[in-house]
């Protein structure tokens, strides 16, 4: 399986692959380099990026129902890569940390996501959730389409219990 990054446009960029703690594996070299603090380096791969419009385009989606956000600090790259008008997700769950902190960085994309739909959030202290308005109440979906974008190699977190606050 290629690996291919989403991002603002298309092309090349390069990707910082961390190793031990691949969390930390993101596009902008600094996070990367936080993981020096735990013990663990990381080195530059040279990988394509697609916009999120073109690997939804790619996939023949007609709709998304749930879109997972956790790219490790380009989360506004990946979102000013969709095409909202086409493609716009009924849920999106975005992570809204700096990475390796708790400092709030949704305030940089928030309002491109607020903007294109009508949406109500959530925050539950590392992700923010978005729901369409118009699905807010319907009846649950009987067909879930789901598009996840992730830094390659990042498996799943443990997930802790978190209060949910809005």
């Amino acid at each position: 399986m290629a690996r291919t990054l989403i991002g603002r446009e298309s092309g090349e960029h390069d990707f910082y692959l961390v190793k031990r703690l691949h969390g930390f594996s993101t596009i902008v070299e600094q996070y990367a380099q936080k993981a020096k603090a735990f013990g663990a380096d990381y080195r530059a791969l040279r990988l394509p990026v697609v916009t999120l419009a073109s690997r939804s385009e790619t996939h023949g989606l007609n709709e998304i129902d749930f879109l997972k956000i956790d790219v490790e600090g380009v989360e506004a790259d990946v979102l000013s890569g969709g095409d909202w008008n086409r493609f716009s997700p009924k849920v999106i769950v975005a992570e809204a940390v700096t990475p390796g902190t708790v400092e709030p960085a949704w305030q940089d994309w928030e309002p491109l996501l607020l903007a294109h739909a009508d949406r109500s959030a959530l925050f539950d202290t590392l992700n923010r959730f978005y729901v369409a308005q118009e699905h807010l109440y319907g009846p649950p979906a009987v067909r879930t389409s789901a598009l996840e974008c992730r830094a390659p190699h990042v498996r799943n977190r443990p997930r802790a219990e978190r209060s949910a606050t809005p």
